[in-house]
Formats: C-alpha cells, sequence, structure tokens
C-alpha cells in the first residue's frame, strides 16, 4: 500500500519557502519591468479558469507592468507579453542594499543580469517568456520562453 505525501501549506517549510521565492522574484521581475518600456495591455485570453491580470502598483510615474498569472495546486506560472518580456531585457537592473554582504550581491547580479540575458534572446526571437514556482521540486520552475501571438 503506497501512500502519497499531502502538502500542507500552513505546516510545510517547503511551502514557505517556495512562496518567498515566487513573491521574490515577482517583486524583482515586476521591478525590473516597471523601469523598462510600456507594455501592452494584458489581451483576453484563457489560460485556465483562475487566470486574472496581475498589476503592479506604481512606484513612480513611468510604464505598468501587467502579467497573466495563475496560481493552484502548489504552483504558480506568470506570463509575460512580448513587450514585457522586451521590458525585461532592456530594463535597468536596480542596485541592491547597501546592507548586503559581497556574495549576495554576486549572487543578486549575476541572476538578475542571467535573466535579462534570457529575456533579450527571447525578445530577439520574438517570443515571450514567463516564470514558473512549484512545490514538487520534479516539475519544470524557472524562467522559460514560449511562441506566442499576443504584444
Amino acid at each position: 500500500m503506497s501512500t502519497t505525501p499531502t502538502i500542507n501549506p500552513r505546516t510545510d517549510t517547503r511551502a514557505h519557502w517556495v512562496r518567498a521565492l515566487l513573491l521574490a522574484a515577482v517583486a524583482f521581475l515586476l521591478t525590473i519591468g516597471s523601469i523598462g518600456a510600456a507594455s501592452a495591455a494584458v489581451p483576453a485570453t484563457g489560460h485556465q479558469a483562475n487566470t486574472a491580470p496581475l498589476t503592479a502598483a506604481r512606484p513612480a510615474p513611468g510604464p505598468l507592468l501587467q502579467a497573466v498569472g495563475s496560481c493552484g495546486g502548489g504552483r504558480c506560472t506568470l506570463y509575460f507579453s512580448k513587450s514585457e518580456t522586451a521590458a525585461l531585457a532592456n530594463g535597468r537592473v536596480p542596485a541592491p542594499p547597501a546592507v548586503l554582504p559581497a556574495p549576495l550581491k554576486a549572487a543578486y547580479y549575476a541572476a538578475a543580469y542571467g535573466h535579462r540575458w534570457f529575456a533579450q534572446q527571447y525578445a530577439n526571437r520574438g517570443w515571450c517568456s514567463g516564470f514558473r514556482v512549484s512545490v514538487y521540486p520534479w516539475e519544470s520552475q524557472g524562467y522559460f520562453g514560449y511562441a506566442c501571438n499576443w504584444n
């Protein structure tokens, strides 16, 4: 008799880490996107029933990043349009807090410029990009590109 482990998001520490990582990644992407070029409006798509447009609050006058996202069953995915992918590719990487030690700053810049480079590759091919996080370690996770037809 095999039992499937259940994940209780209130007590499972992995779910807490994944949720914290997702929030940090979304905040990072929204920060870069709000600095980059203007993004297009979110199209009416039917990815899933719980798909809803995500809008960042404007810290200062400037373009607004919008993404289509879906969450459920221990996984969340954000889908960026072509113009949002281009904004991530051309955006300025903000400096990390000054109190961070040098190894963490190096890791931050490596991740930020790495994601920016991938966004440039996807934008050059006319693709969209997205970001996926899951509590299941065997599922695909991270930044990815996909062929799309919405700007």
